[in-house]
Formats: structure tokens, sequence, C-alpha cells
């Protein structure tokens, strides 16, 4: 779902070998224009995405989307993450004429869709840009995760990146079977809960983590805030 998906709820589906992710909602991306909000995905079976082969894909993704529920669903099999939460790091919205144009023309800004006339001048930071970046207080509760990282590492049943502040990690359930991590010498990096760049204001709380699993909990935010 793109772009402008409001109060849309996503309720007992079943999402199974896809090419790439199995539910993914997207906005526009950095500036004033936040209209993808307030979506229900609850209750979806969803399993065996990624089959294009696209690995770095999730069983749900959002990308600046923000205050979304995400609640009692079952994913199992991923070649990448469960529930995945990504935007844009401080560092890409300094407008820089040798590599963009500053509009949407720009083939290197078609996917982000950078709005770059409505962001503050000058070097960007994570105070300065938090306003017009739009992944912030997202809900994920009570979901389980069987299996991931299948096929890749560095990363995570539940990964979050960029998103800015107020996500909430709840209640959810993560487990690692001991034969996938024979078949990945990399398993030490299949974390459950990754909280990485530019995270901040993170609850996560009442969750359980099972089998051969890197950290339970990573924290990469640096800090932030």
């Amino acid at each position: 779902m793109a772009y402008h998906q409001k109060r849309v709820k996503v309720v007992g589906n079943e999402v199974a070998r896809t090419g790439s992710c199995g539910i993914y909602l997207y906005g526009w991306g950095a500036g004033k224009m936040g209209l993808a909000r307030e979506n229900l995905i609850c209750r979806n079976n969803i399993h065996d995405v990624g089959i294009a082969p696209y690995w770095h894909a999730a069983a749900i993704s959002l990308c600046a989307s923000s205050h979304n529920r995400i609640c009692h669903n079952f994913m199992r099999n991923m070649p990448y993450a469960g529930i995945s939460i990504v935007e844009t790091m401080a560092k890409e919205l300094t407008p820089n004429p040798d590599t963009f144009k500053q509009g949407l023309d720009d083939a290197a800004n078609a996917y982000k869709k950078f709005r770059y006339t409505e962001l503050p001048s000058g070097t960007s930071t994570p105070e300065t840009v938090e306003q017009y970046l739009h992944s912030d207080n997202n809900t994920v509760e009570r979901n389980i995760v069987y299996e991931y990282m299948t096929r890749l590492n560095d990363g995570s049943a539940m990964y979050c990146w960029a998103v800015g502040t107020n996500g909430v990690w709840r209640e959810n359930i993560v487990v690692r079977n001991l034969e996938t991590a024979r078949k990945d010498a990399r398993a030490g990096t299949a974390n459950g809960f990754y909280m990485d760049d530019e995270t901040d204001l993170a609850l996560v709380e009442g969750n359980l983590c099972w089998g051969p699993i890197g950290t339970a909990w990573f924290d990469n935010s640096h800090g932030w805030g």
C-alpha cells in the first residue's frame, strides 16, 4: 500500500510465497506530508516470502508510515526479518547538489521521494529532521515470528532503523530453531529485537525469545536522544 494509506485494515489473510515482502506499507519520504498512518495489520498468517529471490524481505515492512498497530500476526520461514520498520538517517537528508537534483524527477530519489525544499537548510541532524520523518509511534504487539534470518545475517526478527521516536514492541514471541542455526554459521547475528541507528524512546517490554539467537535485544541506536 503506497503513499496515502490511512485507517486501512489488513485482517485475517494468508500471504505466502511472495517474490519479496508479505505486507508493505510505505508513505512519502522525508518532508511535511505524513499521510500514511493509523492502519491496522492484524491476525494474518504470513510465510515463505522473498522467493523471487529477494531475500532482504520481511513478512511486514513499513517505511514512512506512522501510528500503525501491528498485532496478533503469525510469521514463519522468513529469509530476513519478521517485522521491519525503517526510514532515513539524518545524514541522507542534507541537500547535496552533486548527488541530488532536489526534485522528484531525480532517479536517485525516485523511491524515497525526499522533498528537500521542505527540509531545513544546512547539515541535517536527528534532532532537526525528526518532525519531517514519518515512521514514529508504531505499536508492534503480540505477534509470533517462527524461523527468521534463514538466508541473511545482520538482522533480527523485529527490526527498526532510523524510525525516530516512540515505537512500542510489546509481548511478541520470537522462536529460532536449532536446525536453522546449525545451517548458518553466522547465527550469532540473528538477534531477537534490533534497535538500529537513530531509534529513540522505544519501549521494548514483555517479549519472549527462544532458540539459539545472538542477542534477545540489541541496541545500536548510538544513544541518540
